[in-house]
């Protein structure tokens, strides 16, 4: 499906039970990139389940196989219907799903059309300029020099599947955002982290703007932001 301002996509609805005995309906709408799903702060759908890997599966859609799940490589498995999968399982709305100690149920409802309001929002965001930025890493790895060109936001962490990726234990799989903030310039915003992130020794709070020039620590790690 394309990324664009008046795109569509596919809406779905799911149950679950987590690990507390809460019923839980969501709604989730398929764009253009899979669904993850998993106990971090950073997926699509969190699990509040011990025995949940931090990145346990993933969902995608399409047309010729509809629904599927997909093992994130988890520590406990998925199964369908109380069978282990070991790659990927096409999933019907009769199917359950079980990660954990998590059951789950998925019905695709349709095809999903943004509102007005929604499409005045994307255009206003896709009229922000690229910004150019530079990052310099200092990890447990070789300093390094990274050039990226910042239209919305970059996911930062130790997973590979994060924007930037910075190699050090002390770092979340998706520990922040560096964030494209129009006329204001370049913003980060913790995710939920574990050790946070440091801004000239201390703490920050909610969305921060910086200068070019400044360096930020997450964890043990240094990254420092031009543009």
């Amino acid at each position: 499906m394309v990324n664009a301002v008046n795109e569509m996509g596919i809406l779905i609805r799911v149950r679950y039970t987590d690990d507390g005995g809460t019923h839980i309906i969501r709604r989730v709408i398929f764009v253009d990139r899979p669904v993850t799903i998993g106990r971090s702060d950073g997926v699509g759908i969190v699990l509040d389940d011990m025995l949940v890997s931090n990145f346990h599966a993933r969902l995608t859609y399409d047309s010729l196989n509809g629904l599927v799940i997909e093992d994130d490589d988890s520590s406990n498995g998925v199964y369908v219907n109380n069978v282990r999968i070991y790659k990927w399982c096409r999933v019907e709305k009769t199917d359950s799903v079980r990660l954990g100690n998590t059951v789950m149920r998925f019905t695709v409802l349709g095809v999903y059309r943004p509102s007005d309001r929604e499409i005045t929002a994307r255009s206003r965001a896709l009229r922000k300029k690229p910004i150019k930025i530079e990052l310099e890493i200092q990890d447990d790895t070789i300093p390094r020099t990274e050039h990226y060109v910042l239209r919305n936001d970059l996911t930062v962490g130790r997973d590979p599947s994060c924007d930037v990726c910075v190699n050090s234990q002390t770092v979340s799989k998706t520990h922040a955002r560096i964030i494209n903030c129009g006329s204001d310039g370049v913003g980060i915003v913790d995710v939920h982290s574990s050790n946070g992130i440091q801004l000239g020794g201390l703490d920050i709070q909610g969305l921060t703007l910086l200068k070019s020039g400044d360096s930020v620590t997450l964890g043990n790690a240094t990254v420092t932001v031009r543009y």
